[in-house]
């Protein structure tokens, strides 16, 4: 199949494979890029993991365990706990999830 796009001002004929590298709107390149963003954002559990998540607005550590998937909120951070220092620390939702 073929599809016509604009490039530079000028009609081309482009087969579909190409267009997809060559013609693709921004606003589809935002968007990918905006759920790229929010998969990155998402907490997954599997069956056996678990994570800590602070509420930092009331203070509330919360134990989350899989099967689960969440979007944390922009005042959720997840944590771990550090048995040397007695305090949880904040870590990188990629490093949260424990077995």
């Amino acid at each position: 199949m073929t599809r016509y796009c604009h490039r530079s001002g000028f009609r081309n004929l482009v087969n579909r494979v190409q267009t997809a590298s060559i013609c693709t709107p921004k606003s589809t390149i935002q968007e990918d890029s905006r759920m790229a963003e929010q998969t990155n954002r998402d907490l997954v559990l599997a069956p056996g993991e678990f994570a800590y998540v602070l509420d930092t607005t009331k203070g509330i550590v919360s134990v989350l365990v899989g099967p689960f998937k969440t979007s944390p909120s922009q005042t959720d951070q997840t944590v771990l706990w550090d048995p040397a220092t007695g305090r949880y620390k904040r870590v990188e939702l990629d490093k949260a999830v424990q077995s």
